[in-house]
């Protein structure tokens, strides 16, 4: 394994006649191969897009019934993801790759669906020097929330999840048993997070 890529050794592969592909099967887990680099020996080199495996996607994860959970494991898989936070607006489906579809608050009236690249949301994104341990403060199915989850992944970290309806107090004494190192939250959050932890230290 060379940095963010796992070398596969393939044999010299007599002439391919026209109109014929090579095929690679990826299997195992826990994450479907979704691009393949290619260093040939003569040429120049490139990146190819892999299909998903049939069946494998889209995902579509009630986030109040799974938690981060189950948002986690949909993540990992291949094909879109549609993190569904109020039943009353189901997604429409499309097909897809490499996206995570998030719903808004719907305060201001039926949530709208809004489509995320992956693959931007994770720029900048490394593995951490130092072991963390997040604590999932937002509620897994939005926008900010999917980014401590991503962090967590990426980083090779651990995600404190507590459930979705967990109140700011049952926070904080997470964070305390399952000594939190990173927290994310609104100044609002803040300020209540720090009033029931009452001088104690997650670490």
């Amino acid at each position: 394994m060379s940095g963010r890529y796992i070398d596969v050794v393939v044999e010299a592969q007599p002439e391919i006649p026209d109109g014929c592909e090579l095929r690679f099967h990826a299997v195992g887990e826990p994450k479907p191969v979704r691009r393949i680099k290619y260093e040939p020996l003569i040429g120049p080199e490139g990146e190819m897009a892999v299909a998903p495996a049939p069946g494998s996607g889209p995902h579509i994860v009630d986030v109040a019934q799974t938690g981060a959970a189950g948002l986690i494991k949909a993540l990992l898989g291949a094909g879109d993801v549609y993190a569904v936070r109020d039943p009353s607006a189901p997604p429409v489906i499309a097909a897809g790759e490499g996206r995570i579809h998030l719903q808004t608050s719907g305060t201001t009236g039926t949530p709208k669906w809004r489509a995320h690249e992956i693959a931007n949301l994770t720029e900048g994104m490394a593995a951490g020097s130092t072991p963390a341990r997040w604590l999932l403060t937002f509620h897994p199915g939005s926008f900010a929330g999917v980014q401590v989850i991503l962090s967590a992944l990426i980083g090779g970290h651990a995600l404190i999840a507590p459930p979705c309806d967990a109140s700011v107090a049952e926070m904080a004494d997470l964070a305390v048993r399952r000594q939190a190192t990173h927290i994310s939250g609104t100044p609002t959050f803040w300020r209540a997070f720090l009033m029931a932890l009452g001088g104690r230290t997650p670490d």
